[in-house]
């Protein structure tokens, strides 16, 4: 005949699993992370003229550099901007025919 569990084993074991499971989530996550900064290119202004924005370093600042929300981080006294931010700003701040 089977054995019944009480209410305190099914508790452990529901417990001794969610915690496996959240475990588990948790390291895919980090990896996930991980991997996506590893992955980000840090763009110099020259380097986002000449392959992104496809403009001279004037244009740029008169109308995506300047811009308040136009994303970038500072290296030092320097900036540098997100391939993948800026290609999403674009994406976002571009006119929808």
């Amino acid at each position: 005949m089977p054995s019944i569990l009480n209410e305190e084993e099914i508790f452990n074991q529901v417990k001794e699993t969610s915690i496996i499971c959240f475990s588990r989530l948790v390291e895919e996550l980090k990896e996930s992370l991980i991997q996506n900064f590893e992955d980000e290119e840090l763009l110099t202004a020259r380097e986002l003229c000449e392959r992104i924005l496809k403009c001279s370093k004037n244009t740029a600042d008169k109308y995506y550099l300047n811009n308040a929300s136009f994303p970038f981080i500072r290296q030092g006294n320097e900036r540098r901007y997100p391939k993948k931010a800026v290609e999403k700003w674009i994406e976002e701040n571009s006119r929808k025919r």
